[in-house]
């Protein structure tokens, strides 16, 4: 199946709400078409990659089946705050979230992972 293909596919089977975001969840009970979303998302950084990084929840599905797929190493990052570690001990990053309440940003622990 191509990759357009695949898009179409995931889009008819996952429902959007209100403000345009979707619902992965329905993605993961069809093991042949994670299957095939993994296996196409990961196809072009083989060999490319030592880690594969995402953020909680479910980046942390996706992200460590990538990683399996690519034989690499899975680096969880974790919302700002939610570590147990001293903060000169983690890297911080901000990104911009769909509500502007509170500071949002991704953390991980330095020694996670060597470059």
């Amino acid at each position: 199946m191509n990759n357009e293909d695949l898009v179409q596919k995931i889009l008819n089977i996952i429902p959007e709400d209100s403000v345009g975001r979707y619902d992965l969840l329905p993605v993961f009970k069809d093991n042949k078409l994670f299957v095939e979303i993994i296996s196409t998302l990961a196809s072009s950084h083989i060999g490319k990659v030592d880690y594969v990084a995402a953020p909680e929840s479910i980046g942390w599905i996706i992200g460590s089946a990538m990683a399996k797929e690519l034989d690499v190493g899975f680096v969880p990052l974790r919302k700002i705050d939610k570590l147990p570690y001293p903060k000169e001990t983690l890297i911080s990053q901000d990104y911009d979230g769909e509500y502007r309440i509170s500071r949002k940003a991704l953390e991980i622990k330095k020694l996670n992972f060597r470059r």
